[in-house]
């Protein structure tokens, strides 16, 4: 269908030959695609009454080979169907890293209704104040909003900016940006494109391209071609055909941009490492409170808006488009020259800052404020003070306070993210991680472990059964290897009497067995038994046993590993058990960092792991809801709390576990966003969370 549709003749210049051809390949595709698939979801139900029918009309006359064959077909039509809505649910719930395998229809589902309940914007506060809840009135709001940031002024470059020096690329290397693409430069480009990714607004998927490359990549070639000479996009040019052009750009730029930008950019360049900016950050971090003639002082700018650009967009609001203006600044999404351009406007300010803090005082600090201005209205860009964060230390609170309302900055509280990286200041060598001690993780379930086996216990156990094997065997290698590795004294019988070691010589007094009514050894040879087993035969699994280290029980164990509990939960409250969780009142504990320590969610109390998990206002609240919900009440101890449900069903009390479970989890996840200050939910957001969690895990849990 796609070679007779690409094939039928089209005349005009190269580019509308290709965008004509893509637009009727689709008028054609959605024709198609509606007469062969139909509704999907239909179709599925039509399909599994088709087929229990089938089932049912055999089962009435088993020996029927004719209604047997129509009930093989149904099935195999019926699992088609099935596999065709499990890529229509893939591709709606936009998760990429699924690739084959068993398909999940739930869990697709739940994806989907999450991701589309947490898009949803209810509400809007304008610039006044004022409540915005009208559906329309948002979506007018939200337009002229966007429509007026990207859009303003061009800003007056001032030729300071550039004075600085930095090197320049050759002739020859300059020359190559702008050679026309080869076909084999185009195809790679092509490859590069996303095969599972979104479409684009043309419709078309880079899985259209890599499957139609043979058809259609005469007319792509010549397209990219023509308007790389003509140096000119025709107005309607889809979206993949721009993203292609600008792949080939970037895959130039990005061979000659490590000449161009300064060694603080890291990141999207190759041969250069984002953790190099991390791991400096982190040991200036930890010379912070060095006392130095002018202090330290460290700064985290927040800048808002990108480069400019040229194109017309709309604006998106709980799924319905709105708005279609030009703009004339903003970064374009899925661009791959983007993020390279970015780089070398924002080295020009790396250059700037780096020349004003030679010296590192106080007349630094004010050129730096008259360099941010200069700089904001030459890009157009905007340093978001309230977001901007000061890192202060070796010197007064006074001096501290004097820089912050100097730059209209807060100071940057501890623990905070860099890079998407947790920082604290604070001896270097110190291991800032809370976990569970190997030797505890290396036990059975009921004593507070993972069931894990420990390696050294494992290597011992061989040993003793390699041991064991030379001892007993009668082989010629075993009879080498005994008066090799053990004395002359191993024998078990010695001048026909028992040899009973002791501790097994007093049990067998305590339980009133006579030892001279043994029975005597007789001739023969000796066998040696294995004590722990029963049947006297050595096993690896009961000298494991013997082995390893004992821990004492450990209490609500029994209720997190259970088939109806999904294991990412069951390990959550595991470590939330175990305390293994990074509270403030642990960190300030355990690392002697002096960090405000009062709680996030409430800041009422100080923090601590019961606190949060209980004792917290919005703990509390998110209790009582549960409780009002099953008429339970629950209890801050796991194993009381679930026996509060004792007289319930069997499927109540299952169902409540499994909710404590999932909002004890859910109110650790809460506290750590505010802490990382990624999102807070209020408690209705909250309760929401915890139905799309909790439909999700039931979902997928084991036996539920």
């Amino acid at each position: 269908m796609v070679t007779d549709n690409w094939n039928l003749p089209v005349h005009g210049t190269l580019d509308f030959i290709f965008l004509y051809k893509l637009k009727r390949l689709k008028a054609s595709m959605k024709i198609w695609n509606f007469q062969v698939f139909g509704n999907i979801n239909a179709r599925l139900k039509q399909d599994m009454l088709r087929f229990e029918t089938a089932a049912r009309n055999y089962d009435d006359d088993p020996a029927n080979l004719v209604k047997l064959n129509v009930m093989k077909d149904a099935l195999s039509t019926l699992q088609d169907t099935k596999s065709q809505q499990a890529v229509m649910l893939k591709q709606k719930s936009r998760n990429n890293w699924l690739l084959d395998g068993a398909s999940n229809t739930a869990f697709f589902h739940n994806s989907i209704r999450s991701r589309r309940s947490r898009n949803v914007i209810s509400e809007l506060v304008d610039n006044r104040g004022n409540i915005i809840t009208d559906k329309v009135l948002l979506h007018n709001h939200v337009v002229h909003y966007y429509e007026d940031k990207f859009n303003g002024m061009e800003g007056i470059i001032d030729d300071a900016l550039f004075d600085c020096e930095h090197d320049s690329i050759t002739l020859e290397e300059s020359a190559m940006m702008d050679v026309v693409p080869t076909p084999e430069e185009i195809k790679e480009a092509v490859w590069d494109l996303g095969a599972d990714s979104a479409p684009g607004s043309d419709e078309f998927s880079g899985c259209f391209y890599r499957q139609c490359w043979d058809i259609i990549h005469e007319d792509l070639i010549q397209a990219i071609i023509f308007c790389w000479n003509l140096k000119h996009i025709p107005n309607g040019a889809n979206s993949s055909l721009i993203i292609l052009l600008d792949k080939i750009l970037a895959t130039r730029l990005g061979t000659v941009l490590d000449k161009l930008v300064l060694e603080e950019q890291v990141a999207f360049l190759k041969e250069r490492n984002i953790h190099e900016n991390i791991s400096l950050a982190l040991e200036m971090i930890n010379e912070l409170h060095i006392k130095r003639k002018d202090d330290n002082l460290g700064l985290k700018l927040d800048i808002s808006q990108a480069f400019d650009t040229s194109a017309r967009i709309s604006i998106l609001l709980n799924g319905i488009p709105d708005g279609f203006f030009s703009i004339n600044r903003g970064l374009r999404q899925r661009d791959p020259l983007s993020p390279l351009i970015f780089f070398l406007i924002e080295d020009v300010l790396s250059r700037n800052i780096s020349k004003l803090f030679i010296q590192g005082n106080m007349k630094s600090v004010r050129n730096l404020i008259k360099l941010l201005e200069i700089y904001q209205h030459a890009s157009g860009k905007t340093v978001c003070r309230q977001k901007s964060k000061v890192y202060f230390g070796g010197g007064s609170l006074t001096r501290c306070r004097y820089l912050t309302d100097f730059l209209g900055m807060s100071v940057a509280p501890f623990p905070d993210r860099y890079l998407g990286v947790q920082v604290m200041p604070g001896d270097s060598n110190t291991r800032r991680y809370f976990f569970v001690g190997y030797d505890k993780v290396c036990t059975p379930y009921e004593e507070g472990g993972l069931g894990i086996t420990s390696l050294s216990v494992i290597n011992e156990a061989l040993l003793m059964k390699l041991s064991w094997k030379i001892r007993t065997s009668k082989n010629k290698r075993a009879k080498y290897l005994v008066p090799k590795f053990f004395g002359r004294n191993g024998k078990i019988k010695r001048r026909g009497e028992w040899v009973i070691v002791e501790v097994h010589h007093t049990r067998l007094v305590t339980a009133g067995i006579n030892l001279l009514d043994l029975p005597r050894p007789v001739e023969g040879e000796d066998v040696r038994i294995w004590m722990p087993e029963y049947k006297g035969q050595f096993t690896v699994q009961s000298s494991k046993e013997i082995i390893r280290p004992r821990q004492p029980k450990f209490e609500g164990a029994n209720l997190l590993w259970r088939p109806s509990i999904h294991p990412c939960l069951e390990a959550q409250n595991w470590k939330i058990l175990r305390g293994a969780c990074a509270s403030l009142d642990q960190v300030h504990s355990r690392f002697k960092v002096e960090i405000r320590t009062k709680c996030v969610l409430c800041s009422c109390a100080e923090e601590s792991l019961d606190h949060i998990l209980w004792r917290c206002n919005f703990a509390a609240k998110a209790w009582t809801w549960l409780a009002d919900t099953f008429g339970i009440l629950p209890h801050p101890n796991l194993v009381m709390a679930f026996k509060a449900s004792k007289g319930r069903s069997k499927m109540i009390q299952e169902l409540w576990l499994l909710s404590i479970l999932v909002i004890r989890s859910e109110l650790w996840f809460t506290r750590n966003k505010k802490v990382f200050r990624i999102k807070i939910l209020t408690g209705r957001c909250f309760s929401r969370e915890f139905c799309i969690k909790f439909m999700s895990i039931q979902s997928g849990s084991r036996g539920l």
